[in-house]
């Protein structure tokens, strides 16, 4: 309880100190050592198992190569399994704090979002996290190249496959190479073919040795009712749209020349071409959403521009609230965050996500 009271009161704090490295640098160091320590959460005990028998099981059908290689390795070098979470959610959060440290501007508030919601997820889900975060990494080269480098980025795509097949979807972020006519028109038609890939893509994937059949198939079943199939949705969607909408009004330029005051790092590759493909990433993102019906779980491919979408709207905030525009930012990312927060807190994420995470991890 003292954890969770804890995160909640930064939460609020980051509101008022929005930019405070300190603020910034001790909820990340709190929510590093609630990760390392999370042994108990749904994915861990199907991790512990896999640890136990990788030695003598040749591949599990179940785990990526790229996940089964970094166990090897931790085993021939002596590391329990807690150890190994140690090391592998070190791993993760020096990614995340690379990310946060060069492209935020307003750390403390943007890392607090991220704490309510995915970081309860990705604390869990670890094999997905790693995979995340390398494609963040790669989209945030498109965001930033004049020209965007497109065997570079497939790299990117290729190494999270490592860890996670499904990150191959990932791929479709190169339609920022097209103009936004073309980019909306490819929306339409891939949100059809992706409802469509229901019935599709188990039937493709038997022919394929480089996936999981049944692992394919069972993700293309919805395992979900329709009230958490439409909550997933309606969030990603109200964050992605807000982006959208002030991204294309061009605040976070505005912002700037009405704050010079502010550092703002690297923020200025964020202007430009760079916004500008940043959008078209964010529209792109829409068409994943319809994933969502067909099964809840496919809402972790939003995730990494969720991230960006973070940075980038807690970006557009100065220093003191002086505009209607900063209000609505922070009122509504701030709602939208802690409702998200709510339904694991009040509903059946409780025992699975919270109590793990907050209550029985083994480091504080």
């Amino acid at each position: 309880m003292i954890k969770l009271g804890i995160c909640m009161i930064a939460v609020f704090l980051s509101v008022i100190w929005r930019k405070n490295k300190w603020l910034f640098r001790f909820l990340f160091l709190l929510m590093f050592l609630m990760a390392a320590g999370d042994l108990t959460s749904p994915d861990k005990d199907a991790y512990i198992s896999y640890y136990e028998t990788i030695r003598s099981i040749n591949i599990h059908e179940d785990v990526e190569i790229g996940f089964q290689a970094l166990m090897v390795f931790a085993q021939t070098i002596g590391l329990n399994f807690s150890q190994f979470i140690f090391v592998y959610v070190g791993i993760c959060f020096c990614m995340l704090y690379r990310l946060f440290d060069r492209l935020s501007d307003n750390k403390a508030m943007a890392l607090s979002l991220y704490m309510l919601f995915p970081y309860i997820l990705d604390a869990d889900q670890l094999r997905s996290y790693l995979g995340q975060l390398i494609i963040l990494m790669g989209i945030v080269k498109l965001v930033q190249s004049k020209k965007p480098n497109v065997i570079k980025y497939l790299c990117y795509v290729l190494v999270a496959m490592l860890f996670q097949e499904s990150c191959a979807i990932f791929v479709i972020y190169l339609l920022v190479l097209l103009d936004k006519k073309k980019v909306r028109k490819y929306i339409l038609i891939l949100s059809g073919l992706l409802l469509a890939g229901r019935y599709l893509i188990p039937v493709l994937a038997s022919r394929l040795t480089a996936f999981n059949l049944r692992k394919v198939a069972d993700y293309f079943t919805n395992t979900a009712g329709k009230s958490t199939w439409i909550i997933y949705a309606l969030f990603y969607l109200a964050v992605i749209l807000m982006t959208l909408y002030y991204g294309s009004q061009g605040r976070l330029t505005a912002r700037k020349r009405l704050d010079d005051m502010i550092d703002h790092g690297d923020i200025s590759l964020f202007e430009g071409a760079g916004n500008d493909v940043l959008l078209k990433v964010n529209m792109i993102s829409i068409a994943l959403i319809t994933l969502i019906p067909i099964n809840p779980h496919f809402e972790r491919l939003l995730r990494p521009v969720l991230m960006l979408d973070y940075i980038t709207l807690t970006n557009m905030v100065g220093n003191r609230l002086r505009y209607k525009h900063e209000y609505v930012i922070v009122g509504s990312l701030l709602i939208l965050c802690l409702g998200r927060f709510a339904t694991y807190l009040l509903g059946g994420g409780w025992e699975s996500y919270i109590e793990p995470l907050f209550f029985h991890g083994s480091i504080i």
